[in-house]
């Protein structure tokens, strides 16, 4: 086993490192200006000279606006430089069997194995086991913007012994924060990552204290199940306390917030999908009509790159479901249209 301690900077600042990162960041946009700059040798040494002699420091990232479809509300993105980002992957990569290794083995995001197919596979294979017959879902409020970074970092420094690497990375988590080092980005791969490490102690919190067998975490939406209503609310009191004390809350009002229900007649919305209690799975109505409207567009002869992409994407969330027939429909349009080839235009 690989323990925290042993993590050091020269591991962490080495070429192999540098280049293993440089492939992974620039997947699917080779393309880029920033990206065959830095595919240059002259570029990495540079870079690697500045992390190595302590004068690396991340520049401005690009601000910018997405909507969330799913959770139907506008997001604000940011972008780190290219060069940035290949540090944030030299940080993973150093870290990931650390990171793996304090993880439960039921937190299911952003972690290879561990996507939404797993998740999906293990709600259905709870619908058949005792003890799931309460459910307690919740979702943390503004989980991001709420992340305290003076505490994210004290829990990395709790592990990580050497100095500069622990310098690095406190330089790259108050880089983008406020004044009261509150909140960290969506959009830094890195991010995405001290997102499932700030709830770890939590997540070993409810398996090992409260004892929840049935618990799933996917950053900020958790799910639990219980035997019994007064088990749930419980638990769900223990957790909000434990919660505060990093600093978070659970949403009480509005769409996520906490919910305590009988499985049997209702169903688990999570991760994109609708789990019964009889183990069926099916999607979301928006997605279901989203993607029925995209496909009658396309056989219509409305067709672009963008939307043949989406349909792409799409095709997987309905070939793991038991929407037979959509499905059907979907890999008939993908067929008829040509959208693999038209995909790779534009």
């Amino acid at each position: 086993m690989i323990t925290w301690k042993e993590i050091t900077f020269s591991e962490f600042a080495t070429m192999e490192n540098l280049k293993i990162a440089y492939m992974l960041a620039s997947e699917n946009k080779r393309s880029r200006v920033s990206v065959i700059n830095m595919g240059e040798e002259k570029a990495q040494k540079q870079l690697l000279d500045e992390l190595i002699d302590g004068t690396y420091y991340p520049r401005p990232q690009k601000k910018m606006v997405k909507y969330d479809k799913n959770a139907k509300k506008k997001r604000e993105i940011s972008c780190p430089a290219f060069r940035d980002q290949i540090v944030h992957w030299m940080i993973v990569e150093c870290l990931r069997e650390r990171y793996m290794q304090h993880f439960i083995k039921h937190s299911v995001a952003n972690i290879r194995g561990r996507g939404i197919e797993y998740g999906k596979n293990l709600l259905k294979h709870w619908s058949q086991q005792r003890g799931t017959k309460w459910v307690l879902q919740l979702d943390i409020k503004k989980y991001y913007h709420n992340i305290d970074v003076d505490k994210l970092i004290a829990k990395y420094a709790e592990r990580i012994r050497d100095k500069k690497m622990m310098d690095l990375i406190r330089t790259i988590l108050i880089h983008d924060t406020n004044e009261e080092h509150r909140g960290i980005t969506l959009g830094s791969y890195f991010n995405q990552w001290c997102a499932l490490f700030y709830l770890s102690d939590f997540d070993h919190f409810v398996k090992e204290q409260l004892q929840v067998r049935f618990y799933l975490r996917y950053v900020d939406d958790m799910l639990l199940l219980f035997s019994s209503k007064r088990k749930a609310r419980m638990a769900f009191e223990s957790i909000e306390i434990e919660l505060m004390k990093l600093g978070l809350f659970p949403k009480k009002k509005g769409h996520g917030k906490h919910r305590i229900f009988k499985w049997e007649g209702n169903f688990i919305d999570m991760l994109g999908y609708r789990t019964h209690r009889n183990g069926k799975q099916d999607l979301r109505r928006n997605n279901y009509l989203m993607t029925r409207r995209l496909c009658d567009e396309i056989d219509k002869g409305y067709i672009t790159p963008e939307k043949a992409r989406s349909l792409l994407s799409r095709k997987g969330f309905f070939e793991h479901s038991d929407c037979i027939r959509m499905f059907s429909r979907i890999q008939n349009t993908i067929y008829e249209n040509n959208l693999k080839e038209v995909a790779k235009c534009g």
